[in-house]
């Protein structure tokens, strides 16, 4: 594959063209090793969200209840639907029911609270943009090769459109596997392939400076055993303003350059899918296993 970026970026292709699953990745390490790296992966534009229905659960106060009241309207235009707080056993059996608490917590589901009730629509909007997207993945988990260690998060739980993040310790600039597995609308999913930070470039970029910072953070999260259900939520809240700001930059940048190539990638990857299996040599970037999703 060619490089459509200056960072490494790569496209997974399934074993059918015509159902092709989609990931990208990039990968980057600090220019010390010792040292620490990050794989960010990029789902698909064309992937397929797995089939949720949104069940919220009335688990307010009567007295509370006149502004959870106001979104009923709201939720079902967003075909979600409101069920009673004694209901919640019957809908959270089913894996394709994503159960949101209306009011107090319970359990691990999500939860919307007023905190304001004269704001109670501008802030169920910003609930619903950060917890309520199309969800492409579940259960996401990377396994690496040697020279690689103490790597967060363990799981992933749930990936959407934006970019998720693995963060761990490297100990020598060589090249080493990446697997990533998960479930998909199509059922589990495998991919695997090569990181190569014997590459210098993999050490280049402001945010290469910043991933100690961002391991102990992690780190920190796994000993008090935080949760991280929807990670760009989790940098947005606790890594500081700056590394925000760089990964803005960084990813417009991405986006710039990858426009610009956009037009030589497409017929790179269509070069590399119409190659027989007998004809591919060297170091694929990429192998698939699918297995059909068992519906409940």
């Amino acid at each position: 594959m060619q490089k459509v970026s200056t960072i490494l970026l790569f496209m997974l292709l399934g074993l059918s063209s015509a159902h092709a699953q989609e990931l990208e990745f990039e990968a980057i390490r600090t220019l010390e090793t010792p040292g620490f790296f990050m794989v960010r992966v990029f789902p698909g534009e064309n992937s397929i969200p797995l089939p949720l229905q949104d069940v919220y659960v009335a688990n307010y106060k009567k007295a509370e209840e006149a502004p959870y009241k106001e979104l009923f309207s709201v939720v079902r235009e967003m075909g979600g639907k409101v069920v009673p707080g004694d209901e919640i056993e019957k809908y959270s059996a089913s894996k394709h029911n994503r159960i949101i608490m209306l009011g107090d917590p319970k359990g691990d589901f999500l939860n919307f609270h007023i905190l304001n009730p004269k704001k109670t629509l501008e802030e169920f909007e910003e609930f619903a943009r950060k917890n309520l997207g199309p969800v492409l993945l579940e259960n996401v988990v990377a396994k690496f090769g040697g020279n690689v260690s103490e790597v967060f998060p363990a799981k992933i739980e749930k990936v959407g459109f934006e970019p998720v993040f693995f963060v761990g310790k490297i100990e020598r600039p060589m090249k080493t596997h990446m697997e990533i597995s998960g479930v998909s609308s199509e059922g589990e999913i495998r991919a695997i392939a090569a990181l190569h930070f014997e590459d210098d470039t993999t050490a280049r970029g402001p945010l290469t400076k910043e991933l100690p910072n961002i391991w102990e953070e992690l780190w920190r999260s796994s000993q008090s055993g935080f949760s991280i259900p929807v990670w760009t939520s989790f940098l947005a809240d606790n890594i500081f303003p700056g590394v925000l700001l760089l990964l803005g930059i960084l990813i417009i940048v991405l986006a710039l350059r990858a426009n610009k190539k956009e037009k030589k990638a497409d017929k790179n990857v269509e070069a590399w899918v119409d190659l027989a299996p007998d004809q591919w040599s060297g170091d694929v970037p990429f192998e698939i296993e699918k297995k059909k999703r068992n519906d409940q």
